[in-house]
């Protein structure tokens, strides 16, 4: 392939997934604000277990995109097999975390 469709594949991968995070990272801090306004006695069990996966879920899919954009930098410059299947090993891991935690019920 092309170099420079492999830079505009990243370029766009890149902009989705950080759009994905954001839009994620702002239901979390919602269900966050509206946990905080409610006294901790009356906090149902369903929201706080939404807060906690929606936490989870937004960790795990930090962390993929960080794992394939260290992947996508370490490829080209040599690094060493090992390091490049850890960070394949903790793409895959952690992006099936976060699409179980999609899918949950």
């Amino acid at each position: 392939m092309d170099p420079r469709t492999l830079a505009i594949l990243f370029v766009v991968f890149v902009g989705l997934s950080l759009f994905v995070l954001r839009r994620l990272y702002r239901l979390w801090n919602v269900e966050r604000h509206a946990l905080a306004e409610l006294p901790n006695a009356s906090s149902p069990p369903e929201r706080l277990s939404r807060y906690r996966r929606l936490g989870w879920r937004l960790a795990s899919l930090t962390a993929a995109v960080a794992a394939m954009v260290a992947l996508a930098f370490a490829a080209p410059l040599g690094a060493p097999r090992p390091v490049l299947e850890a960070l394949r090993l903790v793409a895959i891991v952690a992006l099936g975390a976060g699409v179980y935690l999609t899918v949950r019920p």
